[in-house]
């Protein structure tokens, strides 16, 4: 039975655990999870690493079967995951890193193709450090699969990184640290997104290196807990 599959993109999203004695059950099933986890070779085709990350997950959830049976009052099925999919969710992201990595390497393999990948790499020696500085400072907003995405700007400071969204309202506040005039380290400091409260938590730290600069067009190559992806964007301001 595949449990979460691909649907564990939304580990993001964070809720407290009512059930404490739930929590413990299912702290024992994470810990035992990750350590099946952490065999996984995050450089196979996606399909593999995901059967994997399954096949870990559901061993580990069917080895605590009667204790999360007795813990949630149903029978283990289908909607038992339903209902304490949330809960463990929860936990994994805060006892296993490995969940921030697998979500990072396969949102980063939907948003870039191998070709762009090589194509990126043959130009980083082309850049040079006045065009990377003229960067440093201005307003961005991202390109996904080619199109312009309006809901959101991001401001650059010298010292923050400021994500709007399509209102003006301030969403999330990062701190920057350029290493080079073309590569920064940032880290989330403030955010009203569930999806990046985990991130502010945990005082993950995103690598990112200017790799092309084609225009307006800006194209970051970042490290998230040793994973590599793409973004791009482009400067409006």
């Amino acid at each position: 039975m595949k449990v979460l599959g691909n649907s564990v993109i939304l580990f993001l999203v964070v809720v407290c655990i009512q059930n404490a004695s739930a929590q413990k059950v299912l702290k024992k099933v994470s810990k035992e999870a990750c350590v099946c986890f952490g065999k996984i070779d995050l450089k196979q085709d996606t399909e593999v690493i995901d059967g994997a990350f399954a096949e870990c997950l559901g061993n580990s959830l069917v080895s605590h079967q009667k204790e999360l049976e007795k813990e949630y009052k149903m029978d283990f099925s289908e909607k038992l995951m339903d209902k304490m999919q949330t809960d463990l969710v929860n936990v994994l992201v805060s006892e296993c890193e490995f969940m921030l990595k697998y979500a990072l390497l396969m949102a980063g393999k939907e948003e870039s193709s191998e070709n762009d990948i090589v194509a990126v790499d043959s130009v980083v020696k082309d850049l040079s450090p006045k065009e990377c500085m003229a960067l440093h400072i201005g307003k961005f907003q991202y390109i996904k699969d080619g199109v312009l995405d309006t809901t959101k700007v991001l401001e650059f400071t010298k010292d923050n990184i400021f994500d709007y969204d399509n209102k003006g309202n301030l969403v999330t506040t990062s701190v920057i640290e350029w290493k080079s005039e073309c590569s920064y380290v940032s880290s989330i400091v403030k955010t009203t997104s569930e999806d990046m409260k985990v991130f502010a938590e945990q005082k993950t730290k995103l690598e990112a290196t200017i790799v092309k600069i084609d225009g307006n067009i800006i194209t970051y190559k970042v490290k998230v807990f040793g994973v590599e992806t793409y973004f791009q964007l482009k400067k409006i301001k």
